[in-house]
């Protein structure tokens, strides 16, 4: 973060010479996912995340207390997404919005997972895919990926099939290929449609559906975890990670099963987000008034 308010205010504001992106997220009730723009000519994807081009300004006041600011949000253009949100809320009465901001030059994007070699003689590797080609229908078949997951960041895998077992996750010790090994854990079964958590062994419940092309991923952020579908949470659990790094582990079952194009992305190859700041609508009635205005 920059030494001092102002120079952070400068930044949100645009007259800061770095190259950054500012990102807003808006959150309501009456929102069946969260409204996602970048401050750009083009859609930008974080942690899985689309945000939609749409050029807008965000600019906080100057405080030398560092108390919590008011928000002013320009716009440009405003998009048939936005015209009916604020339609449909009296204004965007009641919403939450989050600002990210970070550098365009240092933002990476996710990166394929490899494979030195298979431990294991019923197992493939092509690239970042793995495939179950032969044994018995049993979860004996896993393989720990060279990389590691060194503090905040995710790991992802696309979903290839709905008809086999196979379990994904993050792990901080591999004792073996049996699945109640994986501290961290989506478990993707032939016989329900349904996405199920499992932490060192145990049944967090199922949660939501899967199909062929989902993209499923798991979050460290600080000591939190947790799970995503298509880049929306599922679940987050309740039992904080301790360990500095964590390992990429799955467990198949099926033979056939395959995990495919096994993505990780690191934060510490992202800029730190320099300011993470809720608040609410309410607080920016007056701008939301000149967008209504502007319609």
């Amino acid at each position: 973060m920059p030494e001092n308010y102002d120079e952070y205010a400068s930044a949100l504001s645009g007259t800061s010479t770095s190259q950054y992106l500012t990102l807003l997220e808006i959150y309501h009730n009456e929102l069946t996912a969260p409204i996602r723009v970048v401050s750009d000519n083009k859609d930008f994807v974080l942690n899985g995340k689309t945000f939609t081009a749409l050029r807008f300004g965000i600019k906080l006041p100057v405080d030398k207390e560092k108390q919590k600011p008011r928000v002013t949000l320009t716009m440009d253009n405003v998009g048939r997404v936005l015209t009916d949100f604020i339609d449909q809320t009296n204004g965007g009465r009641g919403a939450q919005v989050r600002i990210m901001h970070v550098l365009r030059d240092k933002v990476l994007s996710e990166k394929p997972v490899t494979f030195l070699s298979s431990s294991h003689p019923n197992l493939t590797v092509d690239g970042n895919n793995v495939t179950k080609t032969g044994g018995s229908d049993t979860f004996d078949t896993s393989q720990i990926a060279d990389q590691v997951l060194s503090g905040n960041g995710y790991v992802a895998t696309t979903v290839a099939e709905t008809t086999t077992f196979r379990i994904f996750g993050l792990n901080a010790v591999d004792n073996g290929p049996n699945w109640p090994d994986i501290d961290y854990a989506i478990d993707l079964r032939e016989d329900q449609d349904s996405i199920v958590i499992r932490e060192s062994g145990k049944n967090r419940g199922d949660f939501s559906t899967y199909q062929t092309g989902d993209v499923l991923s798991i979050e460290r952020a600080g000591t939190q975890i947790t799970y995503l579908k298509n880049g929306e949470v599922i679940y987050t659990s309740t039992v904080a990670v301790t360990a500095p790094d964590l390992l990429i582990d799955f467990s198949i079952r099926s033979n056939g099963a395959t995990l495919k194009n096994i993505v990780i992305e690191t934060k510490k190859t992202l800029l730190e987000v320099i300011e993470e700041q809720e608040t609410t609508i309410q607080e920016m009635q007056a701008t939301i008034q000149t967008i209504q205005d502007a319609v």
